[in-house]
């Protein structure tokens, strides 16, 4: 089983068009970003947001 690391995901939050970083802890970027992402929608204030790859 891979380690796993701490990773910063990109998050743009749409309307405003700003960027802010969250960290999740998983075995790769790309399972970092699925992860926020599911998170994303069942946040307050987080529907308007999308993860950003990069």
């Amino acid at each position: 089983m891979a380690d796993q690391q701490t990773y910063q995901v990109k998050v743009e939050f749409e309307p405003t068009g700003e960027t802010y970083s969250r960290f999740a802890v998983a075995t790769s970027q790309t399972a970092a970003e699925q992860q926020i992402a599911e998170k994303l929608p069942n946040e307050p204030g987080s529907q308007h947001s999308r993860v950003v790859s990069g």
